[in-house]
Parts: structure tokens; sequence; C-alpha cells
């Protein structure tokens, strides 16, 4: 058996939620979910949008403050996440089409 199942305490590693909450509460930025949802999406850099404007903000100020995170989430993570329920609901409406017009 692993020493890290035999010991509750044992340190696992920093997984990154616990990071970014972490950086967020050194930079005491708000601990908000848009906060937190902005950071993640960043930290992960699958939104290649928003890590471009975080990086352009953060080379010209030096750091991103609250309301840049506002901003940022609002133009650059709401987006993603509409588009990917919109997808997703077309996806559901097409495969309900092709099923009523299958052949019997």
């Amino acid at each position: 058996m692993s020493s890290a199942r035999t010991n509750p305490g044992a340190d696992h590693g920093i997984y990154p939620g616990d990071a970014i909450a972490a950086e967020m509460h050194a930079a005491r930025l708000p601990s908000e979910p848009r906060q937190f949802e902005f950071w993640f999406a960043y930290k992960n850099g699958r939104n290649a949008a928003l890590n471009a404007a975080a990086n352009d903000i953060k080379s010209r100020n030096g750091a991103l403050t609250g309301p840049d995170i506002d901003r940022l989430h609002e133009a650059k993570v709401d987006d993603v996440d509409a588009k990917l329920r919109i997808r997703h609901r077309s996806q559901r409406l097409a495969d309900v089409v092709s099923r009523r017009h299958m052949p019997q």
C-alpha cells in the first residue's frame, strides 16, 4: 500500500483549483465564481482569444484587475460557453429531426 493511502494528511500535490484560489487571494482579487472561472479558463490555455487578450492587458498594465477580469469573462468566457450550449442544442435538434425522417 502506498504511503499516500495510509497517510490521510499526505500532500498529493497542488490541484489547479487550489493554486488558482491561492493566487487570487495573494493578488487580492475578488473570490467570486466568475473570477475563478476566468482564471481556470486562462490557466488551461484552451481559449486562445482569452489568453491573448489577458496577456495583452498584463503586458500593458503589469497585472489584471478585478474589472479587467470581469470584462474578459463577459467577452471571452461567456461567449465560448454560449457557443458550446448552442452547438449542443443544435446537435440534439438535428438528432431529433433525423430520427423523425428515418425510413421505417
